[in-house]
């Protein structure tokens, strides 16, 4: 059986080294990576773009449009 706990950060540790001492518990945690080439591809258009044409977070949050 599996089972997806949502705790706050601050708790996350303490709970973590509890279950590993579990001999019934098997510790299973996410890795959350970004794959290199999305890296690579990211990086590739930030040294593309000029720096001109950046906006802010704020600015582009005024152009976006949520549907009803």
């Amino acid at each position: 059986m599996k089972v997806t706990l949502n705790i706050k950060d601050s708790f996350y540790n303490t709970f973590m080294d509890f279950l590993k001492h579990l001999p019934e518990v098997n510790v299973e945690e996410e890795k959350k990576s970004v794959p290199q080439w999305q890296i690579d591809e990211v990086t590739k258009r930030m040294n593309s773009t000029p720096a001109e044409k950046y906006i802010s977070l704020e600015d582009a949050k005024k152009t976006l449009k949520f549907k009803k």
